[in-house]
């Protein structure tokens, strides 16, 4: 099951890694590497990571935007890789102010 949200085409979350073992409990990933997100559909892109998080941006088009985000989850020098799927469903952002503007006066 994947894990969602919505946004608009103006903003990004940033996804915050929890894991688990297989029973549950909190564990840690490596914390030598960062985290990593691939774009597997749609018009977002990855921003900065860290050892827990991924910026995951919206793009500019209306629509979803799949993302695997995969941590390292072996202590040491080997690598295991775990993943979620995170699809993001974006919205055109609102209008907030007018931003009249006036022409130059003419004759009526």
């Amino acid at each position: 099951m994947a894990l969602e949200g919505t946004l608009d085409n103006t903003q990004k979350v940033v996804y915050t890694a929890n894991p688990t073992t297989a029973g549950g409990r909190p564990a840690a990933l490596d914390p030598t590497s960062s985290l990593s997100a691939t774009v597997v559909s749609g018009d977002g892109t990855v921003g900065t990571s860290t050892a827990n998080t991924v910026e995951l941006i919206s793009g500019d088009a209306e629509g979803d935007t799949t993302f695997t985000v995969s941590g390292d989850a072996k202590q040491g020098s080997d690598v295991e890789l775990i993943s979620e799927t995170v699809v993001l469903h974006v919205t055109a952002a609102q209008a907030s102010n007018m931003g009249g503007s006036l022409g130059a006066p003419v004759p009526k």
